[in-house]
């Protein structure tokens, strides 16, 4: 298990490239996590703070360590 699988939220984020991080500092707007929308597990991401959109693929193991995504 990995950063990136170990844990999965649930439904669309809510990405907040607006607000200073605890250093000050303006978030990048690039993005990406695992997320469990309408019972499948999808790798939900966005390149930029809103110009170009986010995406979103259903997804079955893990990109990054290959874990098998299992129902819970």
């Amino acid at each position: 298990m990995c950063d990136l699988c170990k844990d999965i939220g649930i439904g669309i984020p809510d990405w907040d490239f607006l607000t200073p991080d605890k250093n000050g500092k303006v978030p990048s707007g690039n993005k990406i996590e695992i997320r469990k929308i309408v019972d499948k597990h999808a790798l939900v991401f966005t390149n930029s703070a809103g110009e170009y959109g986010a995406g979103a693929l259903t997804i079955a193991f893990c990109p990054i360590c290959g874990r098998k995504l299992v129902e819970e």
